[in-house]
This record gives C-alpha cells, sequence and structure tokens, in this order.
C-alpha cells in the first residue's frame, strides 16, 4: 500500500500558511508534517533529520526544513554552509543549491539567522518560501523552533500531521502539553501523536506515555497516540561532535532503524482525518 497515498489522506483543507503552487498537471501537494517539542534539548532537530533522512532513503523527494531562525542546526548536522537569505525568498529568487543537502532525494532548507528571527519581513520571506518552492516534494519535514513563536501559529493551520518530541522529565511534559492544547485550538482534526526520546527501557517509555495521556484525557478528552520511543544513544553525540552526517551513520544504529520500522508501520494505520476526528490512531510502542 503506498505509504505516501495513505498519509495524504489525513491533509483537510485549513487556511494557514500559503498552499504551494503545484508544478504537477493533477495538483499535487506534498504532506506537511510538522516535529515539535514544548522544550529544547529533547533530540527533537535529530529525529527530524532520522526522519527526513529514511523518507528520502524510500525514494521520496524530501525537504527538511529548519524553522529556527534564530539559532538553526540543521545545517551543523549535515555539515552544510547553505543558508537562505529573506531577500532571495521574497524575490522567489532561491537558488537550488541553496538547500542541496548532497543526498539523493533529501534537501535541507536553512535561513540565514535573524537577529529578529520572527519578524513580519522574516515570516512573509518564509511563507513565500512555502508558497514557490515546495510544490515539487512528496514530505516537507518541519523541525519546528523550540517552545511557541508566531512561527507556530502560522504552520500548524497547515499542517498534515503532527509529531511532538518529548522526555520523561515532568518540564518536558507539560511542554508537550501545552503543544497538544495549542495544535488543537488552532487545528481541531489535525493529526498528532508523540514520540518519547532518552528512554531507559519499555517500561520507562510507557509510564511517561501513560503520564501525558492522564493529562490530555482529563483537560482535552481523548488520547494522544505514541509514534515511537528511543534510548539516548551517545554514540550520535560522538557523531556531531566529529562533524558525521546522519547519512554517514550505521544503517544499525537505533534511531535509524526505529524511523524505518514506525514509518512501514505508520501508513497502513492512517485513517482520513474526516472518519477519525478522536484522533485515535493506534499508539505504536
Amino acid at each position: 500500500m503506498d505509504q505516501l497515498k495513505k498519509m495524504r489522506d489525513y491533509r483537510d483543507a485549513q487556511t494557514g500558511l500559503s498552499q504551494p503552487r503545484s508544478s504537477s498537471a493533477v495538483g499535487k501537494k506534498p504532506v506537511f508534517w510538522g516535529i515539535f517539542s514544548g522544550k529544547g534539548g529533547v533530540g527533537k532537530s535529530i529525529l527530524s533529520a532520522a526522519l527526513a533522512l529514511q523518507l528520502a532513503r524510500m525514494g521520496y523527494k524530501t525537504l527538511l526544513v529548519d524553522t529556527d531562525f534564530s539559532l538553526p542546526c540543521a545545517q551543523l548536522l549535515f555539515n552544510l554552509d547553505n543558508f537562505a537569505e529573506p531577500e532571495e525568498l521574497l524575490r522567489n529568487d532561491l537558488r537550488a543549491e541553496t538547500f542541496d543537502s548532497g543526498i539523493e532525494n533529501l534537501h535541507v532548507f536553512v535561513m540565514q539567522p535573524q537577529i529578529e528571527p520572527h519578524s513580519a519581513g522574516v515570516l512573509r520571506s518564509f511563507e513565500a518560501f512555502i508558497q514557490n518552492t515546495t510544490a515539487g516534494f512528496d514530505f516537507i519535514i518541519l523541525d519546528g523552533a523550540n517552545g511557541f513563536a508566531e512561527i507556530h501559529r502560522r504552520l500548524i493551520p497547515s499542517l498534515s500531521l503532527m509529531t511532538i518530541i518529548s522526555t520523561a522529565d515532568p518540564a518536558s511534559i507539560a511542554g508537550a502539553y501545552a503543544l497538544i492544547k495549542m495544535a488543537k485550538m488552532v487545528q481541531e482534526k489535525l493529526p498528532l501523536n508523540i514520540a518519547f526520546n532518552r528512554m531507559e527501557s519499555p517500561e520507562h517509555a510507557k509510564d511517561a506515555f501513560v503520564k501525558i495521556n492522564l493529562i490530555v484525557k482529563h483537560f482535552l478528552h481523548f488520547q494522544i497516540p505514541m509514534l515511537c520511543w528511543l534510548r539516548d544513544d551517545k554514540q550520535i553525540s560522538e557523531f556531531i561532535h566529529e562533524s558525521v552526517s546522519p547519512d554517514q551513520w550505521p544503517v544499525h544504529l537505533a534511531i535509524l532503524k526505529t524511523m524505518a520500522a514506525t514509518l512501514q508501520k505508520l501508513a497502513p494505520a492512517l485513517q482520513p482525518m474526516e472518519q477519525n476526528p478522536a484522533n485515535r490512531a493506534k499508539a505504536f510502542a
């Protein structure tokens, strides 16, 4: 079963950032998958990179977008020095090499770090990029800036799917709940799931999963499914310190194996949004 088609079935017409201008005859639009966290330092950008890389390896044309316009890190993960200038985006004058990662099917977008990352001009530039550039891709992986800002409120209405990254730390769980609440306020039927990082065991992951759902069910009256859980892998820190790009990480590395298995499981379980307003998707542990 075509995973891309199943994930596209999740999409519904929403208002927010302008939709991309399609370059295909059938008006194909990409799947916008947001990866967010309410607290920094939980491994969100690493998981976003691994997810984008795995989709590219599956043959999907994938664009990883770092939406932290003050302290982006995607260029550090992939050892890139290509930055997009806001003026280029407004003029629709972005060169292809600006987001060429050198990896088949994978492109990486990083805006030149801004002093005022959420100014009206920067946000207009980003909207122009989404409108003019993204139509040729299958998946847009949006690595969200940490916390809560105007860019989140603009992105969420346009998302097809949103994953929230958390650890078992109470502050991280509280931040995850706040993001879940904001997402439901902005786009009520947006499919959500949660991924837990730095887990010590399956039991540890299950305990964190129960805690977040106690809060979500009590206040928001639904349960958020688990996308996956990951252990704290010190090898990844070593690779990053040594400037080893994710495409050069061993394929048996836990995060890459987990992303591959998760994508294989996720797509067949997705249901059209209209038939699943309560977001009762299967939880993958």
